[in-house]
């Protein structure tokens, strides 16, 4: 009797535990998905223009008359800037929907970004400022 009652006892205490492991690991995947979602949207929306980010996808580049270096990145959709010795000075962000984008340079060293799905040229300073948008 005593035996059983031992069996009983271990059994309850053994699927009690389980139990409780599966809610761990349920609340533990939740966090992770929640920490990987947010990482994921940080990666393209709250970059700040002081953040260097890294390069991939690259969708050209220009040098102005200060020989500042101006590289479009497609996956972040956004415009790093690097002055001649190749120090970060800043990025801003451009909308190509999701698509492949040109750049150029003007006379007056500003940057022309060409969408390839938006049919947009958006006309831009040297500090990121758009100057003028239209459709081509």
């Amino acid at each position: 009797m005593r035996k059983s009652k031992c069996i009983k006892t271990a059994t309850f205490h053994i699927l009690n535990a389980v139990h409780n492991m599966k809610k761990i690991g349920r609340i533990i995947s939740t966090l992770l998905v929640v920490v990987g979602f947010v990482g994921f949207l940080s990666g393209s929306y709250f970059y700040g223009r002081s953040v260097e980010i890294p390069l991939g996808d690259i969708n050209g580049f220009v040098v102005d008359k200060d020989d500042n270096i101006y590289i479009g990145c497609a996956f972040y959709e956004r415009v790093q800037v690097y002055n001649k010795e190749g120090e970060f000075i800043k990025n801003w962000p451009i909308e190509a929907y999701g698509g492949m984008f040109y750049m150029s340079k003007t006379e007056k060293d500003e940057i022309l970004i060409t969408t390839a799905r938006g049919d947009d040229q958006v006309l831009y300073d040297k500090n990121g400022k758009i100057l003028s948008k239209k459709k081509y």
